[in-house]
């Protein structure tokens, strides 16, 4: 009998691997459209809670064992001050919740950047001799998320999104994005004898290569150009003059390149500098106004920025008048840039943390390159996926899943270039901090991946109630985010009551959701249209300067500044709003000076 068991026990631990297991379902999480068939939200949420799972257990596993990866101090200092300025831009950015989950809908917040780095830590100590046990699952995530995308196309399965096909990321920009950074990964299969590997090398290049046609987002094509030119490269590379550089020469100018590189993506088109497929592309032009907007947020908040995922919350205020001209009605919650949306919500101390982590990346490469010349191939192009990736991230948005794939195999190539064991070799005094960070780190992401789940679980259930015209029996939540879910919360909280009933809930939960995020502005419009009904002169005041501020350009926010001027004759305000009608186009100039 203990035979068996010892048989059994084996393959598990050979074949088995909670964390290869998490990935997959991190990869193919979405909420089917018959649960809560009401609810607008399937994509993110559930992956952000798969992230967060995912984590934690990676986290609270190598606390409980002490199989933490020995690296050296430079790389923990990095790690620890990462954590340390990312803590101190949540908490002044006065919106802590918001700032933990993230406050865009797509979940970017805090507890999700630590996430990411407690996976790499975990996949820092696999080894390269465990490499292999955890390439099938990544394979295989990559895998279903393709093959999902294209029985979406022929229309065989259906699955929510934003429009077109998606896949479980909901988007086609998302899909475009993942399908074309993971080429590479592609050529880790070539030289596999395993029949599932030699059948997946054969159907997943035929996959990308129908869904880069398909899907139709030029950044696709760009990645297959860019694999292309790193394959000729491979192809021909006993043919290609070599030159003998030192490690740091390696390093520092590999870096420097793709500094350069990451500025030119995004200086050629701020500059409008003639480049084919790029200047004129009206995607590209929308984005290039979402810039100059995290540009202004990072100038007036250099150190820390306006705190993780608040992009949404100044994106009105650091908009430019160009921007509303052209598109007036199209507000952002994301810079579509991750360098431009890390350097306005996290600021310069937090960057330059990434950017030494960055280094450390481009160094272990050339490490291991030398280290396991048996295995020069798998570092080359995961080398050219960690370039792809990065190339993409600079000009669009990335989704959970694709990022839980970068800072893994991010992870595994530090690791196993600097990686020297375990960290219950070193002294005491170093373990337990360690220890203690992360076990914190992956209790403090339950806590609130519990208290989100349980707040999506009442909204979804609510809103199935609401749809039969009956009264939920629901309470305003902290853990939604203000920018999407605050005006539906008001509505299902005061679902058939009547008006005195409704202002009264209404101004409770708007006094909440203020208290908890200053710059919830859907709060602050319904606590200034009471303010006006309760004739609370100062408070209504006092909100329409802060509205202003916040959002000088949005209509809705003119009309209560407008009908406050009038009625409290307040001339400066109203020279002010006459103005900035002008600029807006709202206004002729013969009308104001009419009215003037």
């Amino acid at each position: 009998m203990n035979k068996y068991i010892s048989a059994v026990k084996k393959l598990v631990s050979q074949r088995f691997s909670f964390i290869g297991i998490s990935f997959i379902l991190t990869m193919n999480a979405f909420i089917p459209k018959f649960i809560y068939k009401d609810s607008f939200d399937r994509n993110a949420n559930i992956q952000f809670v798969a992230l967060t799972i995912s984590a934690a257990t990676a986290g609270l596993y190598m606390a409980i064992t002490n199989k933490i990866p020995k690296l050296t101090k430079k790389i923990w200092i990095c790690f620890i001050a990462l954590v340390l300025f990312t803590a101190l831009s949540t908490i002044l950015g006065k919106n802590i919740i918001g700032s933990l989950i993230g406050d865009t809908g797509r979940y970017t917040g805090l507890i999700s950047l630590w996430s990411l780095l407690v996976i790499s830590l975990y996949f820092a100590a696999i080894g390269m001799d465990k490499f292999t046990h955890y390439l099938p699952y990544l394979i295989l995530g990559i895998f279903t998320v393709e093959l999902l995308g294209v029985l979406q196309q022929f229309k065989l399965i259906t699955l929510p999104g934003d429009g077109g096909f998606g896949s479980t990321l909901g988007n086609i920009d998302f899909l475009s994005a993942l399908v074309g950074t993971t080429l590479p990964l592609i050529m880790l299969l070539i030289g596999k004898r395993h029949l599932a590997y030699r059948i997946l090398l054969i159907i997943l290049p035929v996959f990308s290569l129908f869904l880069i046609y398909k899907l139709g987002p030029k950044q696709g094509y760009m990645d297959l150009l860019i694999f292309i030119i790193f394959f000729l490269i491979y192809r021909f590379r006993t043919k290609i003059k070599r030159f003998s550089f030192s490690l740091n020469y390696l390093t520092y100018g590999t870096w420097a390149l793709i500094l350069l590189w990451i500025e030119a993506m995004l200086v050629i088109p701020l500059a409008k500098i003639p480049f084919p497929f790029i200047t004129h592309e009206a995607q590209v032009v929308i984005r290039t106004t979402f810039w100059q907007s995290g540009i202004k947020m990072f100038i007036q908040n250099p150190l820390f920025g306006v705190g993780p995922d608040n992009f949404g919350y100044y994106y009105d205020e650091t908009r430019s008048l160009y921007s509303f001209d052209t598109h007036e009605f199209l507000i952002t919650n994301d810079a579509h840039s991750s360098v431009i949306q890390s350097f306005a919500t996290l600021g310069i101390f937090s960057m330059l943390c990434f950017a030494a982590l960055l280094l450390i990346l481009i160094r272990s490469l050339f490490i291991n390159y030398q280290k396991y010349p048996n295995h020069r191939k798998t570092f080359y192009w995961l080398g050219v996926f960690f370039f792809l990736f990065i190339t993409n991230s600079n000009i669009s948005v990335i989704t959970q899943p694709h990022k839980y794939l970068f800072w893994a195999l991010a992870g595994f190539s530090i690791g196993a270039a600097y990686s020297e064991g375990f960290i219950r070799k070193s002294r005491k005094i170093i373990q337990i901090p360690i220890r203690v960070g992360i076990a914190c780190v992956a209790a403090l992401s339950i806590f609130i991946a519990g208290n989100f789940v349980y707040a999506q679980y009442k909204f979804s259930s609510s809103l199935e109630i609401y749809s039969r015209q009956l009264k939920p029996d629901y309470n305003f939540s902290s853990y939604l985010p203000c920018l999407i879910y605050y005006e539906p919360q008001i509505g299902l909280s005061t679902f058939n009551m009547t008006d005195v009933e409704k202002q009264d809930v209404t101004k409770r939960f708007a006094s909440k959701a203020i208290s908890l995020n200053p710059r919830c502005l859907g709060a602050k419009l319904a606590l200034t249209r009471i303010s006006f009904k309760e004739r609370d002169i100062p408070t209504a005041k006092k909100l329409v300067y802060d509205l202003l501020e916040q959002a000088p350009a949005r209509r809705d926010v003119l009309s209560l500044a407008a009908i406050y001027a009038i009625t409290q004759n307040d001339y400066p305000l109203q020279r002010k709003l006459i103005s900035q009608g002008q600029k807006l186009d709202f206004i002729d100039s013969q009308t104001a000076t009419a009215v003037k």
